[in-house]
């Protein structure tokens, strides 16, 4: 149980390693196979290498933020709503504020994190949500977030804060919708894999702690099993 164990742990890490390097490629090259990338013609600007027939503009010409919706816990009713905060998902209510699929950003506290919603969801106070792709893939705008330095856009004193107006100034490069959809396909299939290594090292999580309990509790024997 354990050598399985292990052996996901090591297929894990082997799926992100390739998701990097993935995405260092294609956000360098875009979808182009490797043995093609030295004929792809480059622009080199203060925001990084990427091919010549993405546009480069200001943030806010490809992508609308806008800040959340406060909301207490006892504010909050039983639902499958998802109320994304600036850690995550950590609560469900019954009504939406915004329209799935979404991208959220931790604005307070944990600042930066990029989270994707498939569903309805709550934006919560404390993070920026994409009000706005303008045509653009929200899964891609997702991935082209995560390569984002956002943290480094930190307003606040005692406690981080994320401005969007900070944020619509940056400069970026954006490819064209088709080339958008194929570097979703191409970094979603490596997320699949990974979260399939993750559910299958979570059940042998629990397979081997209630292996270990009836083992220890002598209602498993050890002759048995052999």
């Amino acid at each position: 149980m354990q050598e399985a164990k292990e052996k996901t742990d090591a297929v894990i890490a082997a799926t992100k390693a390739l998701k990097a390097a993935m995405m260092k490629h294609l956000f360098t090259y875009g979808p182009v196979r490797l043995e093609d990338a030295e004929r792809v013609t480059l622009k080199d600007t203060d925001i990084g290498c990427y091919p010549e027939r993405w546009r480069e503009g200001r943030f806010d010409e490809f992508i609308l933020l806008q800040r959340g919706y406060d909301i207490t816990k006892d504010e909050q009713h039983d639902g499958i709503v998802p109320v994304v905060s600036s850690s995550g998902i950590k609560s469900f209510h019954n009504e939406s504020r915004a329209n799935g699929p979404g991208v959220v950003i931790g604005r307070k506290g944990t600042l930066g994190k990029v989270f994707y919603v498939d569903c309805p969801y709550w934006p919560h106070d404390t993070s920026l949500w994409v009000k706005d792709f303008k045509g653009n893939n929200p899964k891609f705008v997702y991935y082209l977030l995560t390569t984002l330095n956002l943290k480094s856009l930190d307003t606040g004193t005692s406690n981080p804060t994320l401005n969007r107006n900070y944020v619509h100034a940056l400069k970026i490069a954006m490819p064209n919708i088709e080339d958008q959809k194929i570097i979703v396909e191409i970094l979603s299939s490596i997320d699949k894999k990974t979260a399939t290594e993750q559910s299958r090292k979570e059940a042998l999580e629990i397979l081997f702690a209630s292996l270990l309990h009836d083992l220890m509790t002598v209602k498993i024997r050890v002759k048995n099993i052999a």
